[in-house]
């Protein structure tokens, strides 16, 4: 599962490199398919980060620890990038607000997923006991009515207005926490049709000549789909589509049924993963895209997609190897203050000053029950 999370990050890298880089196709060639094909890449792997997350943690349990950890990572590296961004003329500070607002990443959505990941992850022992507390058929029941609000039904209806992603209230954090759902799904229940790894194979192989037959279709037919309502040519490459999900479901059973290995170098690249997203998606994303990568100036040369890809190489290993280092400066800085003893003094203390909250308020709710059960009925005194 380490290597599909790093396959699921560099699928993100490539996508932000052909989404990100301006390009601005009319007709459809071989680099367009191939730009096209890539969008698809970047839902996939999000989707198959929280499809991991869901198998994993759905027998975890929540640590204060690893929720500061990954603040601190997030702060780490949006600060670095607010400095750079400044010093480039990229970034202008008006007013104390916005400066303010510039030291809470999380809460203004700088990266989204991160954001979204965070929220999940406090919810996750309420979640975990939810789902853990029905029944497969409740679950199953549970898991299909969501797929048919937030999956089948935009995808399908959608095409009126050319958007999958603005139906039923949709949100990406309610997309996550139903995958989120489906890997706890597999680890628990573990359907049949993923025991084996044939049927992987062939929804993983169906989905994926959909997605790229689709492409083609739409963009040779543009002005039929224009009448329905499609003028995007990779119509289905947000990730609650039907065949981005089939894709995801497919390319996850592949990796479960796969012969499992242990590699250290494997684990410690898999480690980088979240500073990978982090180090090239913040506040440069569009100088490091349009202005260093410039592969939208090559939209018209036979090799961009070899280019594509091989900036995505150089960029996730710049990735790893910068959030390597961050890992050293945070075993020796932050890994110290949360294994002292003035951290566990300050964990003890919150956990205390919760459950007296708490207590407070299920007393303060038995005594308000039990006062309005004392009160005489209207008209006696």
């Amino acid at each position: 599962m380490e290597l599909l999370r790093i396959m699921a990050m560099f699928f993100i890298v490539v996508f932000h490199c052909s989404y990100k880089s301006g390009f601005t196709f009319d007709q459809l060639d071989a680099n367009t398919f191939g730009v096209k094909c890539f969008w698809m890449l970047g839902e996939l792997g999000v989707n198959l980060f929280t499809l991991i997350s869901g198998y994993f943690q759905i027998n975890g349990s929540f640590k204060s620890e690893k929720l500061i950890r990954m603040l601190g990572q997030v702060l780490f590296y949006w600060g670095l990038s607010v400095l750079v961004a400044f010093n480039l003329g990229i970034l202008e500070i008006s007013g104390v607000r916005n400066a303010i607002l510039l030291l809470f990443p999380t809460l203004t959505n700088r990266y989204w997923y991160f954001t979204a990941f965070v929220i999940l992850y406090i919810f996750s022992p309420w979640i975990n006991s939810f789902l853990k507390s029905l029944t497969k058929m409740q679950f199953t029941h549970l898991l299909l009515i969501s797929l048919i609000i937030w999956c089948v039904i935009p995808t399908f209806f959608g095409m009126m207005n050319g958007q999958v992603e603005s139906m039923l209230f949709y949100t990406r954090l309610i997309w996550l926490a139903i995958m989120y759902a489906i890997g706890a799904y597999v680890r628990i229940v573990m359907p049949k049709f993923l025991q084996t790894i044939r049927p992987s194979i062939l929804i993983t192989a169906v989905s994926a000549a959909l997605l790229a037959a689709s492409i083609i279709l739409i963009a040779q037919h543009p002005i039929f789909f224009a009448k329905v309502g499609i003028t995007e040519w990779a119509y289905f490459w947000p990730p609650n589509t039907v065949l981005i999900f089939s894709l995801s479901l497919g390319v996850f059973g592949l990796f479960l049924n796969s012969q499992p290995f242990s590699s250290k170098a494997i684990n410690r690249i898999a480690s980088t993963t979240l500073g990978i997203y982090l180090f090239h998606d913040g506040i440069l994303q569009g100088y490091l895209w349009k202005q260093l990568i410039g592969a939208a100036a090559l939209q018209h040369e036979p090799y961009l997609i070899p280019y594509i890809l091989s900036a995505a190489i150089l960029v996730f290993a710049a990735g790893v190897i910068f959030d390597l280092a961050r890992q050293c400066l945070e075993r020796i800085t932050l890994c110290r203050f949360l294994s002292s003893n003035a951290w566990l003094a300050l964990k003890g203390c919150a956990a205390c000053w919760t459950s007296s909250v708490t207590e407070k308020i299920i007393n303060g709710s038995s005594t308000a029950g039990q006062r309005k059960n004392d009160d005489p009925p209207p008209g006696e005194l």
